[in-house]
């Protein structure tokens, strides 16, 4: 008992340099790194559109979803929607929006909507 009583005030004294010595040595601070996998699509899908000399309106990342929904404008038309998948290659779908482009110019009709995402990607014109 009376050695209880010699260190009563030692034990907290113990504890808190123990606390500071954990906080200066642990780094407790969040790791927050702002480059995905999706900011890499999405800077190589801009590239691939400057490449192929086409001009997204409002292009919208639905991560939830996995894809990329934008608009393209039609020449004498309203817009209409394109949805990209995040899971497959930027510049195989980025050549097949360009080979749908270049039907529905080559056959006068205007494009309605374009899906590229599923497994069976199609278009409406």
């Amino acid at each position: 008992m009376n050695l209880l009583k010699r260190y009563y005030c030692l034990i907290p004294l113990l504890i808190i340099i123990a606390e500071i010595i954990i906080n200066l040595t642990v780094n407790f601070n969040p790791t927050l790194n702002p480059s995905s996998s999706q900011n890499n699509f999405s800077d190589t899908l801009t590239g691939y559109f400057h490449t192929a000399k086409i001009d997204p309106l409002n292009l919208t990342p639905r991560d939830f979803q996995n894809e990329i929904d934008f608009y393209l404008q039609n020449p004498d038309s309203k817009p209409y929607q394109v949805i990209f998948s995040t899971q497959k290659s930027a510049l195989k779908q980025v050549a097949a929006l360009q080979k749908l482009i270049k039907i529905a110019n080559i056959k006068g009709s205007d494009i309605n909507f374009i899906d590229l995402s599923s497994v069976r990607p199609y278009a409406t014109f």
